[in-house]
């Protein structure tokens, strides 16, 4: 849930880099975990002033968003890329495949992955968005630089899961 909060904080634009955010509570209830996180004011004054719903999304990424401007936020210039082998791809995609303890039991979750000089780093969801979200805040977390590998996933690439990924 820690990779999570932070990953989707941070892939969402809502704070600019882990040290602007601090998860501070975890509730659980009935219906489930809430998580609540500290965030400077500035970044909560403008994350209200998008007025876009970012609770329980799973969908393209476009639903809830009042203007087209909101749809396509800008994101930071990625820098040049690596050069990545389809010997390197091949053996991503198929490690991913081996360390998804969630799909093979149920057959219908998705994976995102980190592959970088010390292996693969990966987070399982129903989500794909969430997957990524996952994922992100894991790689902040282990101090990893996301420019030193490239990502495998386990669904299409979709705007927002572009999005997320230059965001990282």
């Amino acid at each position: 849930l820690e990779d999570f909060a932070l990953g989707f904080a941070l892939s969402e634009g809502i704070v600019a880099s882990d040290k602007e955010f601090n998860l501070v509570d975890r509730v659980h209830g009935d219906t489930g975990v809430a998580l609540h996180a500290a965030i400077p004011q500035a970044r909560y004054d403008a994350l209200q002033e998008r007025r876009r719903n970012l609770a329980g999304r799973s969908g393209c990424g476009l639903c809830g968003v009042e203007a087209l401007q909101d749809a396509q936020r800008p994101v930071p210039r990625v820098p040049e890329p690596q050069a990545v082998s389809l010997a390197q791809i091949r053996a991503a995609l198929a490690t991913l495949a081996t360390q998804q303890p969630l799909n093979a039991r149920s057959g219908g979750v998705h994976a995102a992955g980190f592959a970088h000089a010390q292996g693969l780093l990966v987070r399982e969801d129903v989500g794909r968005h969430n997957a990524l979200d996952k994922l992100i805040g894991a790689i902040v977390r282990a101090g990893l630089d996301p420019a030193s590998g490239f990502l495998v996933i386990t669904s299409r690439a979709s705007y927002e899961i572009v999005h997320k990924a230059a965001m990282a």
